[in-house]
């Protein structure tokens, strides 16, 4: 009765209508969608948003009691989330040679576009905001020679510029989404496939 469920063996097996347990400390938490879900990002105890495959970009304002499919900014998958608060919030949309920014001020009804590449291997990691105004991206090696691709914005999203000092790339090397840590809108990390770690002291300048 369930078709997404199937054997593809002849060995024995069981079918259980019970999930098994959440280890103890946390509580599972029904999404509502079945898409993949790649980032979350908590605002504060109670606003808490999350993004995933096919466009799938979900909040909730109950501590994730229920979560709610907001409108989709796009069929592509979202791979990072950012959010400032309950109505502003940015996702990395990514296809093949299709890298976006999109952002929207209201609560996820609608979404603007305000950073596409379609450069050869262009992939946006992640967007982390500072603040309301103050942000930083970074995405896979694109151009020639390859160099990495690091953005700001100073507009709070509406606007996003290559950073002064680009870490040089290759062919083989990437950047993962949701890998970085900031301590602060100077000093910041990514890490990279290669086994590489950048670090920042500057915001990105260098």
């Amino acid at each position: 009765d369930t078709p997404e469920l199937f054997d593809v063996s002849n060995a024995v097996f069981t079918i259980s209508v019970n999930p098994p347990p959440p280890p103890p400390g946390w509580t599972a938490q029904t999404s509502g969608v079945t898409s993949a879900l790649q980032s979350v990002k908590a605002v504060n105890g109670s606003i808490a948003w999350a993004c995933g495959n096919t466009g799938v970009v979900l909040r909730t304002t109950n501590s994730g009691t229920t979560w709610t499919a907001v409108t989709a900014p796009s069929t592509l998958d979202n791979h990072n989330i950012e959010a400032i608060d309950a109505n502003t919030a940015f996702v990395c949309a990514n296809g093949t040679d299709d890298a976006r920014i999109y952002r929207t001020t209201n609560g996820g009804s609608s979404w603007t576009l305000v950073y596409q590449s379609t450069a050869t291997g262009t992939f946006i990691n992640f967007v982390k905001m500072f603040d309301s105004n103050n942000g930083y991206a970074q995405g896979d090696p694109i151009g020639s020679p390859l160099k990495f691709n690091l953005l700001k914005t100073t507009n709070g999203g509406t606007t996003w510029i290559p950073a002064a000092d680009l870490p040089p790339g290759s062919s083989t090397e990437y950047g993962w989404n949701n890998s970085h840590y900031w301590l602060s809108s100077t000093n910041g990390w990514f890490g990279t496939n290669n086994n590489r770690v950048y670090y920042t002291t500057n915001g990105g300048a260098s």
